[in-house]
Formats: structure tokens, sequence, C-alpha cells
């Protein structure tokens, strides 16, 4: 572009103004030309704007699909809290059959329930590996279940069928749902298993397999009106082609929906209208909705079978629902009643004693000691009694556990509170338990050791040794756990330095 000198830049402005003026002017003089200005290159072309991304170009859809996605999160958030909270259940309950098998608990109920935890957690281990399309190895272990003939045999028959079907083997799929209904004529599996027999021929390996797609698509249902997405879930659950993972989480977007229809579909499920094992599942999730389900619900459904899985599924929806008042009855005397629950066989017994045990953990957050204190006074069943022992511990009850050590008669109860005390401060409990040292027998003197090493409380470990004590093996003992805590206690350091002394 060319230049424009300033004395025809002066003219275009100064010409206007004179003919408005209207009055005669001389003529300036000419000005000297004005020197020439350095060419200067033109400046290179902006580069081109870059291509507006899609997600600014389609802001619309990429929020839409943000929502859905964090919907998707959530929701196997709470998938998983919930999931983890029932491995927590499961950890404890294995924990407390463990530790009485260590501490001496009564043999017919530890050898039935340890039979009954080998069969569950099989069971358990199957279903996962259902639940990944492991299908080879998920049969195989179906078939441990089977063989033990135990409370979930019919279950692992009905689910073998299934991973057969899948595995496109059509006749031993129909061989094992004939050999369901022939070894179990009674079994709450018997619905499903006809509606899959009609169907087995739809679940071979050429299927597409596109259920991953479906459990992502089925949380969208909360963002339907609940009379459109009711009846989708309806018919995900009622289809026995459906996968038990499939299933399990059509159950779980219902609970989420806060409607009268849902909550009644919801509760149908839990009281049993579909499987046994859709209907642990809807008891937990009926459970978790504290504010729609009442004590007398679940209490109705506790008292509609003697099924030991789903009762104690019950008991974790009591204790998810805060209500204490059943879980107290059931931990006190194993009925809703408030009457003693009498049974028939050793197995029953153990059952409903297993039943009381899980009542009395979920009354860890809802009582107080002062509560539960009279219960266990009235308890007859020593392991039953070891149980509320680790329940006062967890609660942190030293003054319930202080009166264990002090009066209980049974050893094994009275040794494991005196073990316990040792997870609290020596401030507390460090002179109760010399005190229970100097009367105790050999068990209890060890318990008395461990629990004041536990402390770290080596003035109580001293005054232990000091007391007259004349057994070589306990005066040892005493010796390796302050030698343990030297390191860091001054006291122990030096005891055991004036001793060489």
């Amino acid at each position: 572009m060319k230049r424009v000198a300033p004395l025809s830049i002066g003219m275009l402005i100064l010409i206007p103004a004179l003919t408005l003026a209207q009055t005669p002017v001389p003529p300036a003089p000419p000005a000297p030309p004005a020197p020439m200005a350095p060419q200067v290159p033109p400046a290179p072309p902006a580069p081109p704007a870059p291509p507006t991304p899609a997600i600014w170009q389609h802001d619309r859809f990429a929020v839409d699909e943000a929502r859905h996605v964090a919907e998707a999160v959530r929701i196997d958030a709470d998938m998983i809290r919930e999931q983890a909270r029932m491995a927590a259940d499961q950890a404890r309950s294995f924990a407390y059959n463990w530790d009485f098998q260590q501490g001496g608990g009564a043999n017919s109920f530890m050898t039935y329930s340890g039979q009954q935890s080998n069969e569950s957690s099989s069971y358990s281990n199957a279903l996962s590996l259902m639940n990944e399309k492991k299908f080879d190895e998920a049969v195989n272990r179906f078939d441990r279940v089977i063989i033990q003939k135990g409370p979930h045999a019919d279950a692992a028959m009905y689910h073998k069928a299934y991973c057969q079907a899948r595995l496109g083997q059509t006749s031993e799929a129909t061989t094992t749902l004939a050999e369901l209904k022939k070894s179990y004529p009674q079994s709450a599996y018997l619905k499903d298993a006809r509606a899959l027999e009609a169907d087995v021929r739809q679940l071979g390996p050429n299927q597409v397999d596109d259920e991953e797609l479906k459990i992502i698509a089925i949380q969208s249902l909360l963002n339907q009106s609940p009379d459109q997405a009711i009846p989708l879930l309806e018919g995900v659950l009622a289809k026995a082609t459906n996968s038990f993972r499939y299933r399990d989480r059509a159950l779980f977007v219902l609970a989420q929906i806060d409607q009268p229809k849902a909550r009644a579909l919801l509760l149908s499920y839990a009281k049993g209208s579909g499987n046994p094992d859709l209907q642990k599942k809807a008891i937990g999730y009926l459970g978790q909705r504290r504010q729609k389900t009442t004590a007398a619900e679940l209490i109705e459904i506790y008292n509609s079978t003697t099924d030991y899985d789903v009762r104690s599924s019950v008991i974790g929806a009591f204790r998810s629902a805060g209500a204490k008042s059943p879980l107290m009855s059931i931990a006190g005397s194993g009925s809703l009643s408030g009457q003693t629950v009498t049974t028939v066989s050793m197995a029953e017994m153990q059952q409903n004693n297993m039943l009381r045990s899980r009542a009395i953990q979920g009354l860890t957050e809802l009582a107080s000691p002062q509560e539960l204190w009279p219960l266990y006074q009235k308890e007859e069943n020593k392991d039953l009694r070891s149980q509320w022992v680790t329940t006062f511990t967890q609660m942190g009850a030293v003054d319930q556990l202080l009166q264990i050590a002090q009066t209980e008669k049974e050893p094994a109860v009275k040794n494991r509170a005196i073990r316990n005390l040792g997870n609290f401060k020596s401030d507390k409990t460090g002179t109760a338990l010399t005190s229970a040292y100097t009367s105790g027998d050999k068990d209890t003197k060890i318990a008395v050791i461990n629990a004041l090493g536990n402390q770290n409380n080596a003035e109580g470990l001293i005054a232990v040794y000091n007391n007259k004590e004349t057994d070589l093996a306990m005066r040892k003992e005493v010796l390796n756990r302050l030698f343990d805590m030297s390191k860091s206690s001054k006291v122990a350091l030096d005891f055991l330095t004036n001793l060489i002394k």
C-alpha cells in the first residue's frame, strides 16, 4: 500500500474546513517535501485459526455425555460401597469363626460353621467367575458346591446350567436342569430353571454379547420417567436368560427410583418373587433405603423363611436400616418374638447360633454397652459369650471387658477378654491385668503377658516378673517381652541392665 504524504493529509482536513467557513484564505506556501519513510515489508499473513474443538461445536451433546458418565460412575461407586460392606461383613464372620477355632470354641459349632463357610465360599467364587464370563472355570467351581450337597447345591446346579448354555453345551445344560428338578423338587430355583430350559438355545457362544453395553445403558433409566423405567426393569428381572449380574444391576437401579411402584417391585423380590440370589440382593438394597423401609417389613421377611442365607441378609438389612430392636431380639433369643428358639437338630441349633452371632455383630454401632450388658449376662453359650467379648472390644467398652475378666467362669471367654484389654491404654487397664495375673492359671498368665506386651506396658511386666513368679518359662516370656520393648522403653532397658548387674 502507498503511503500518503503529510501535506496531502493536511489538505484533506483543511479544504472542508475552509469551505464551511466561506472565508477566502490565501494559499499556504508549499511545504517542503517530506522525507521518504523507509520501506517496511508487509506483515506476513496471520496463520489460520485452529479448528474449533468438537466439544464446543457440540457442547450440548458433550455436557449430556459427561452427565451420563458421571451418573454411571456414581452408580458404580455405590455398587462398590455396597459390595465392600457385604465383604466386610463376611470377613468379620470368617474372622469370628477362625477365632473360635484358635480360642477353643465348641467343636460341633465350628465344624458346622467351617463346612458351611467352605461351601458358601466356593459358591461365591463360582458366582464371581460366572459374572466375569469365565464360564469353564465357573462350571468346575459349581461342581465343587454340588458334590457337597449343602445349602447352595440347587443354586449351583441352576447357575451351572446357565454357564453350560453360554458355552454352547445345550444338551449338558438341559441334563443339569433335569437333575435339578429331580434332586431338588422343592427348590426355589425351579421357576427360573424352567424359563432357562425354554430359552437355553438362545445363549450359545455365537450370540452377540452386548450385556456390558446393556449394563451401562440400564443406568440411563434413572433419567426416564418412572412409568417408562419400571416396566423395563421388571422385564430385565423376569427374564431368566439374563445374567445374574445384569439382573442385579436392574435391582440396584430400581432401588434408586423413589416411587411407590418401584418400591413395591423391590419389596416383592425381597420377599422371594425371584430366585434366592436375587432375593438376598433385593433385601440388601431394601435395607439401604433407611427412610422408606420399615422394620416391620424386614421382620415379615425374616419370619417367612428358615433359609439361613436369607435370614442373614435380613439381619444385614436391619443393621443398614438402623433397626436396633429386632437385632437385640435375635441376639438375645434367636427369634423376633423374644422367645427362645426350639431347635430339633444339632444343625438347626448351630445355624441359629450363627444367626445370633451375626446379630450381635450388627449391634456394634447401634446400641450402647450398657444396653447390651444384660444380654451378655443371660447368655449361656460360651461361643456366643466370646462373640460378646469381641463386640464389647469393638465398642471400646473397657468397663464391660474388665467385669468379664474379673468375674467370667469360662476360662476361654475370660482369657479372650484379658487379651483384648491389651488393646487399650495401660492407665485404664494395667492394674486390673497385673491383678488377673496373680490369681490366674497358666493360660490366664500368658493372656496377661500378651496384653501387657501389646500395651508396651513395661511397668506392668516388671510387676509381674517381681511377683514371686517361680515358673522359668513364664519368667523367660516376660523377659522376652521386655527385651522387645527395650529399644524404645528406658524403663525396660534399665530393668534388664540392672538384672545383669
